[in-house]
């Protein structure tokens, strides 16, 4: 009895010990698709999304088990653009990424998902609690033991972030970012936006030397609302992630297209394309991103 007892022991302190990494596909625009597990049985493929605040289901993959599924409130929230998303929260008993699950999640249902063919988005409040590394090149992500994030530490390679948190639903968070040599922004960090995407506020245009009448323009329809905003399009010479002296050059991008848009809700939202010939680690807990190669 005692020998079973210490070897249940060492496998509990291996299983919260030691960094856990599962594979996940990432297609050629950047959308992360991760299998998740909802209530210990149904299979699901959801895009990790960095920017989508709270965990959302479709409609398809709600029916599959609302049985199991409480109504615990409502919520509103907005989309980047400035359009609204009211809906009903519902709590259901867990929801794994392999072996590492959440119990008493709370989820949203957006329809339109399935109109895209996406069975759900699994956002950062999954990992409020585990600091985790998306790794690009290789294809995975890995659940980061203590010594995992004391060594990334040590190596001069953190950049604080902070965090949008919409009572205990939501959870988005925010890097500030360089534009040329003496703009900064501090911009919503959105994976969901795969890598061809950053939106700056026009605000900023003025600082950067930019004018409005000499530029690109269209119109951007909101998909919820349709309202017609009006966006600029141009490209700045330097996007990089602020404060990254230590960091490799490989998270700064030269010439990268950027769009202005009115309506903007934020000074800007960047997707992954800084990261995507490498790796990043996000880090809730001690509100800090590390960035490798």
């Amino acid at each position: 009895m005692k020998k079973i007892l210490v070897i249940t022991l060492t496998l509990l302190f291996c299983k919260f010990t030691f960094a856990q990494e599962y594979p996940v596909q990432i297609t050629d625009q950047g959308y992360i698709i991760v299998e998740v597990t909802l209530i210990d049985s149904i299979k699901a493929n959801f895009i990790l999304d960095t920017g989508a605040g709270a965990v959302v289901l479709s409609a398809k993959t709600f029916e599959k088990i609302k049985n199991k599924a409480v109504t615990s409130g409502y919520f509103t929230g907005f989309r980047n653009d400035g359009d609204r998303i009211d809906g009903e929260i519902y709590k259901i008993p867990s929801l794994a990424i392999g072996d590492i699950v959440q119990k008493d999640v709370l989820i949203g249902i957006y329809p339109p998902l399935d109109d895209y063919g996406v069975e759900g988005l699994v956002s950062l409040k999954f990992f409020e609690d585990k600091p985790f590394n998306i790794d690009f090149k290789n294809k995975k992500i890995t659940f980061l033991s203590n010594d995992d994030i004391l060594k990334l530490k040590n190596n001069n390679t953190a950049v604080p972030i902070t965090l949008q948190i919409q009572s205990d639903f939501s959870l988005d968070i925010f890097i500030r970012i360089c534009l040329g040599n003496d703009v900064n922004v501090n911009a919503e960090f959105d994976t969901g936006s795969g890598y061809n995407t950053f939106l700056v506020n026009p605000f900023f245009m003025k600082q950067l030397g930019l004018d409005k009448n000499k530029i690109q323009s269209g119109i951007f329809k909101t998909p919820i609302t349709g309202t017609d905003l009006t966006e600029y399009k141009s490209v700045l010479n330097s996007v990089k992630v602020c404060n990254t002296n230590n960091f490799s050059t490989g998270n700064v991008s030269v010439d990268v297209p950027v769009i202005f848009r009115e309506g903007l809700i934020y000074e800007a939202l960047i997707g992954s394309f800084l990261f995507r010939n490498g790796n990043i680690t996000i880090d809730i807990p001690d509100k800090l991103v590390m960035y490798g190669e």
